[in-house]
């Protein structure tokens, strides 16, 4: 799976995981995401749920930072991702657009710093890309 954003006039970063069943999915939220989200984990009783739920506010954090072009050094905790709707709240203000989507057994997120931006997702075969050599 590979993932390519293409913008004018946006910063944007996109997240793809595959969806795989954490052994500490819990732990792993309340350790480095915000308490409003490692609650939103916590209230799913099976643990495929909560992995569920997880990989979907992992990738838009993921993706947020790097929209943001911080990365980890801003903290996957300084801000929160609502699932719905899909929407970003900090102490910063700024504004973001998301999108996100499963295809497979992939999460798949994308964030847009600065406003509105129209998101889409092409799928393709390895043999409809072109190969340079």
């Amino acid at each position: 799976m590979a993932t390519v954003a293409i913008t004018q006039g946006y910063d944007v970063g996109v997240d793809v995981e595959s969806f795989v069943k954490p052994r500490d999915a819990l732990k792993v939220a309340e350790r480095f995401f915000a308490p409003e989200e490692a609650a939103l984990v916590r209230s799913k009783s099976d643990p495929a749920s909560r992995s569920e739920v997880f990989f979907a506010i992992w990738t838009l954090k993921e993706a947020v930072l790097k929209a943001d072009g911080r990365g980890l050094a801003r903290g996957l905790d300084s801000f929160v991702v609502s699932l719905s709707p899909l929407a970003v709240s900090s102490e910063s203000e700024e504004t973001y657009a998301l999108a996100q989507w499963r295809r497979g057994g992939f999460f798949i997120a994308a964030a847009a710093r600065g406003g509105e931006a129209n998101f889409r997702v092409e799928e393709a075969r390895p043999s409809e890309l072109i190969q340079i050599v």
